[in-house]
């Protein structure tokens, strides 16, 4: 079995090799960063890794970003406050939203990895 260095090593050689691509060129690093350390935990768990530009990957990304960016907002902190007045907030449903599409992933993706 290959170690957790070994996995950490692997991403940060196509991490590198994705940056140079660039060749000095400015780009965002954000995405490819969330990407590299996403891929280091779900090689851990799965023995797999994705693509930076795999387009269900980069949706899983924006999914828990965004979540992590509406669960600081005021909107969701008055939804966790008052729950009743979810309706009138559209944070606490994106939030909702995001967690059904995650879990449904997380699921089709473990049983796929289980059988």
């Amino acid at each position: 079995k290959r170690t957790i260095e070994d996995k950490i090593t692997e991403e940060c050689s196509v991490l590198t090799r994705t940056i140079e691509t660039y060749a000095g060129k400015p780009f965002d690093v954000t995405t490819i960063l969330s990407a590299a350390v996403s891929n280091i935990i779900v090689c851990i768990l799965l023995g797999k890794r994705y693509e930076y530009e795999d387009a269900v990957f980069l949706r899983l990304l924006k999914i828990v970003n965004e979540n992590l960016q509406l669960s600081g907002s005021p909107a969701a902190l008055l939804y966790n406050l008052f729950p009743k007045l979810g309706f009138l907030l559209g944070a606490g449903k994106k939030i909702l939203k995001n967690e059904k599409e995650l879990h449904d992933f997380i699921q089709a993706t473990f049983i796929e990895y289980l059988q």
